[in-house]
Parts: C-alpha cells; sequence; structure tokens
C-alpha cells in the first residue's frame, strides 16, 4: 500500500499526533455514548422530574460529546489537507464539519435546553403540563433533525474522502472501506439503522469510529514508513 510520506520531521510528529487524537478520541466518544444518561416516565411530570435527577450528568456527557465532535473535525480537516488536498478532499472537509454542527446542534438541545427547559418550569396544573410538553416535543424535532444532518454530513464526509484516497493513493483498502462506511451511514438512517436512540447513535459513531482507527492508523504508518526510511538511507551512506 504506497502512502504520500511527510518532508520534515515536524510533518511526521504532526501525523503520529494527529492519528493518536483521532483513534483515541474516537474510541472515547463510544465510552461517552454507553455512559448517556436517559429521562423517561409515563407522564410529562415524571419525565421532568427524572431530567432533574440526571441534570448533571447529561450536562457533563453532552458538554464532553461537543468538545469531542470538535476534535474531531479538527482532525478530519487536517487530514485532509495531508493526505489529499483536492476539491474533493476540501469538499469533504465541509461535509464534515456540517455534520459535525448538526451533532452539536442535537447535544446542545438534548444536553442542555430540553433539561434546563424543564429544570426552570414547574407544573402544577394540566393546561400547564399540556403546553410544556408541546414545546419539548418541538425541541426534540430539533434535535432530531440536527442528529439527522449530523449523519447525513458525517456519512458524505468520509464517502467523499474515501474517493479522493482512491484517486490519490493506493491505499485501496482504507478507500473502499470509507466508500462502503458512507453509503451505510446514508443508507442507516432511512432504514432506521441509525435512528436518534441510544442504540441507532452507538451503532453510527461504532460504525465512524472503525474508519477513524483505520484514517488514524494510516497516518501513524505514514510517520513510522519515513522514519524507518529515512534511517535506512542513513545506514546506507554509512557503510
Amino acid at each position: 500500500m504506497s502512502i504520500p510520506r511527510p518532508d520534515s520531521p515536524d510533518g511526521r510528529h504532526s501525523d503520529a499526533v494527529v492519528g493518536t487524537i483521532l483513534v483515541v478520541t474516537s474510541i472515547l466518544v463510544i465510552a461517552l455514548i454507553l455512559h448517556h444518561p436517559t429521562g423517561r416516565g409515563h407522564d410529562f411530570q415524571e419525565f421532568t422530574r427524572q431530567l432533574h435527577t440526571i441534570h448533571d450528568l447529561n450536562q457533563a456527557v453532552h458538554g464532553t460529546g461537543i468538545l469531542m465532535m470538535c476534535v474531531l473535525a479538527c482532525c478530519f480537516n487536517e487530514v485532509c489537507n495531508k493526505l489529499v488536498k483536492t476539491f474533493i478532499a476540501q469538499l469533504a472537509c465541509g461535509m464534515y464539519l456540517l455534520g459535525s454542527a448538526g451533532m452539536i446542534l442535537a447535544a446542545l438541545v438534548s444536553g442542555f435546553v430540553v433539561p434546563n427547559f424543564a429544570f426552570h418550569f414547574s407544573v402544577e396544573h394540566d393546561g400547564q403540563a399540556q403546553t410544556l410538553e408541546a414545546i419539548v416535543h418541538a425541541l426534540r424535532s430539533f434535535n432530531h433533525s440536527g442528529y439527522q444532518l449530523g449523519v447525513v454530513g458525517l456519512s458524505l464526509a468520509v464517502f467523499l474522502l474515501s474517493l479522493a484516497i482512491l484517486r490519490q493513493t493506493q491505499s485501496r483498502i482504507l478507500g473502499w472501506g470509507g466508500l462502503i462506511v458512507g453509503a451505510l451511514g446514508i443508507i442507516g438512517l432511512q432504514t432506521k439503522w441509525f435512528a436518534p436512540s441510544i442504540q441507532g447513535v452507538l451503532l453510527f459513531f461504532t460504525l465512524q469510529a472503525m474508519w477513524n482507527t483505520s484514517l488514524g492508523m494510516l497516518l501513524m504508518r505514514r510517520s513510522l514508513g519515513t522514519t524507518i526510511g529515512e534511517e535506512s538511507d542513513n545506514r546506507g551512506r554509512n557503510t
């Protein structure tokens, strides 16, 4: 597998750092989703009471998730600039930023807007409960829309970058794997595999993490391959 190599020691170090951060962050996202709190109830009052009990944990999980999405977006941008500097790669970067924005919107609504709204409004009468419940349902629709935008954006980003990788390098396994991951993201959203639920979100980000890990390993191999090549050249000159 032919891998484009960085031209300087700083470039090698940067490749290793970006690759490591990409792999570690992708794995941490999975762990974070597994600890995602849920608030459920037979009626709106019970739902708000449960939100009160998980308020701090809910904000911590979603706040950390927002930070991790920002880190992944930065890593993806670096990958686009390092591996394939083409229009398709830049378009992929734009799609990833759009998808990240959608995921961040969903996390803001689910982790902060809805809980804070329920936390600051007490329900005393049925009329109030119905009104507040309607507002929460409207906010949830924003949450679902943001998540769906995120799935589409991240999936298209992986698909487009994989096309660029196939055209510019000989990393066939990574390229074809990315095409499959990107296509499955769109198909899974339509078939409800990646529905806006804990199971759907976990499945989607597990699929993304598999490809991100492969991409991160490629960057680390790229850095290691350059180092080994230079050491071999130096030994050849010395002998």
